[in-house]
């Protein structure tokens, strides 16, 4: 796959905002603090007395902002409880979530080629259309939030869809013949005897 594409998300591209207040998690101690913005240092992101300061080490170790997955979490936990939102669906959006990130963990961005390959991926371990289906929802869930947060200019899986359910031989599924059309059929199979 190819990094050149101009749907290609980098890791930068997935790094939190730093242009207001916001909780960090020190990756020295394990503490938190509020930081106003995120100082790049060669260690990672560096905080002094004036941006903020850990909790707990007070100072000495480095704060590192939180995840856009765990705020997007947030956002949805936050959905729900305004009523926007069904647990149950805010569950399924990040169980979609998690199983991109699982199958596409060790990329190092991410496009509509690669939600491609996922989906091929899903539907070649045999995952029916309608999980892949909810699973990319999800997926799709969290890229429409980056995007409408400024964060992404392009959401990677506009467009993909999950596919058609067919059988074996590339014929679509049939259901049964109800008990009325079982009736009409031997009629009509009765009347051309």
């Amino acid at each position: 796959m190819s990094g050149l594409e101009p749907t290609t998300l980098s890791q930068s591209a997935l790094a939190p905002l730093a242009n207001n207040a916001r909780t960090y998690i020190c990756e020295r101690c394990g503490g938190s603090g509020q930081q106003e913005s995120g100082m790049p240092t060669p260690e990672g992101w560096g905080y002094s007395d004036l941006a903020g300061v850990c909790n707990m080490c007070k100072g000495a170790g480095i704060l590192a902002p939180p995840s856009p997955i765990t705020e997007w979490h947030a956002h949805l936990d936050l959905q729900v409880r305004a009523g926007q939102m069904a647990k149950d669906t805010a569950t399924t959006y990040k169980q979609g979530l998690r199983k991109l990130t699982e199958w596409a963990s060790q990329q190092e961005s991410w496009n509509r080629t690669l939600i491609l390959e996922w989906v091929a991926a899903l539907k070649a371990e045999g995952k029916a259309v309608k999980t892949v289906s909810i699973w990319l929802t999800g997926a799709r869930a969290f890229f429409q939030w980056m995007l409408s947060g400024g964060r992404i200019v392009v959401d990677p899986t506009a467009g993909v869809k999950a596919g058609k359910s067919f059988q074996a031989g590339g014929r679509k599924r049939r259901e049964e013949l109800t008990q009325s059309e079982i009736v009409k059929l031997k009629a009509f199979v009765a009347r051309s005897l």
